[in-house]
């Protein structure tokens, strides 16, 4: 027998952002009690695991004011270019934030995040780099830092690498490198 659920109305947003918005719905749960749900909605985003010709991932060092220091990433952002597919979300990043252009780019991942945040997070190898820059975003100080790829798994092992997300993927990455010719 199928148990009782939550009934929804419809999400209205509350609060529009650059890079979120929040949205609630009244909800009624089986015993009649009343509340609300809340969701955020963020644009969906890429990451890119730029393998160059040595075969050693381009990592990043940013300054992240969230945290108040540097960090290690992967080169990442927003899909906010209208029209603007997954993988040309990915192209653009990469050449932003490194400098460099892929011949190739394959589809390596995509994840959702959590039960109350509307995310989409699509990565992408890049290979055959090429140097095409890009003007990035102006508050950016990106420092690209070509990395073996076992060396970027010992650094999750670590604790160097603090992202999840980037983490995920380079253990990801580093398990199932012979299968990607790497």
């Amino acid at each position: 027998m199928p148990k009782k659920r939550v009934k929804l109305g419809k999400y209205k947003t509350v609060f529009k952002g650059i890079f979120f918005s929040i949205k609630h719905a009244k909800a009624e749960w089986p015993s009649g009690k009343k509340g609300v749900f809340e969701i955020v909605e963020r644009p969906p985003s890429v990451i890119v695991l730029a393998i160059d010709s040595k075969k050693r991932l381009l990592l990043t060092r940013e300054f992240r004011r969230k945290h108040g220091k540097i960090m290690w990433f992967l080169p990442a952002g927003r899909m906010d270019k209208k029209g603007e597919s997954a993988k040309q979300a990915a192209q653009r990043e990469l050449q932003e934030e490194t400098g460099f252009k892929a011949k190739k780019l394959r589809f390596f991942h995509k994840s959702v995040v959590g039960n109350s945040i509307k995310w989409e997070i699509f990565s992408f190898i890049a290979t055959g780099l090429e140097k095409v820059p890009l003007k990035g975003d102006e508050d950016e100080e990106i420092k690209v830092v070509p990395t073996p790829i076992s060396k970027a798994f010992k650094m999750v092992l670590e604790g160097k690498i603090e992202d999840e997300k980037i983490a995920f993927l380079i253990i990801k990455l580093y398990t199932n490198r012979k299968k990607l010719g790497l």
